[in-house]
This record gives structure tokens, sequence and C-alpha cells, in this order.
């Protein structure tokens, strides 16, 4: 598993047939572009759990202002989404990527640390 978290407002629902990970959002403009960013975010956080850990298999959106609760299959959102392209090549290029973003980022925090006092 490349992160053991992901933000404020997304969680993994565990079930009897794998787990779903929700967003909740409280926009106030719930419009098609809002939605296909958010769906993105999820099919990445469920990409980055890439020892099936949480065993993601839907993906859900709660819009908290509207009342509305909108869930996909996982592997129907990757097809969706990607339209023509191969979920499996967009999946190892997306963690390829956040390996490298992570250790960049923690050779940076090493760099910065305080140094500790003896």
């Amino acid at each position: 598993m490349i992160f053991d978290h992901w933000d404020d407002t997304t969680a993994v629902l565990h079930g009897p047939d794998g787990g779903t990970l929700l967003d909740v959002t409280t926009v106030e403009a719930f419009d098609g572009d809002h939605v296909r960013k958010r769906l993105w975010k999820l099919l990445a956080g469920a990409w980055l759990d890439t020892e099936d850990l949480f065993r993601i298999r839907s993906v859900a959106m709660y819009a908290a202002r509207h009342g509305v609760l909108l869930t996909w299959p996982l592997d129907e959102l990757e097809r969706a989404l990607l339209e023509t392209g191969n979920p499996l090549d967009a999946r190892r290029t997306l963690v390829v990527l956040a390996k490298r973003l992570r250790a960049e980022d923690y050779a940076r925090r090493l760099e910065h640390r305080p140094p500790v006092d003896s």
C-alpha cells in the first residue's frame, strides 16, 4: 500500500463483498466537472491500495447538501473514465508516479527536519 490514509472527506466502508471508498462533498454546485474530478480522485485512491488491504470494489460519492448518494462498481468506473484506455496500464502509471512523489516528499522532509537536541 502506498498511503495508509486518504483525506478528511474520504473513508472506506467495509462490507461482505469488499470495501467501498466513499467521498463526502458539501459543494453547492454539483455539476458534471465537479463529479468527474471527484470520481478521478476516488479511482486514484482505490488504485493506491496496491496491496488490496481495503478490498475496494466500489466507490461512492455523497453530496451532503443535496442528500444524493452515487455509487459505482470499481471496474465499471475504470472503463467509464478511461473510455478506450487500459485500466492496468493507467494504474501502473499512477502507482509509479505516486511512489516517486512519495520518495521525493520524504527526502525533502528529511532535508528540512529540525536537528535533534542531544
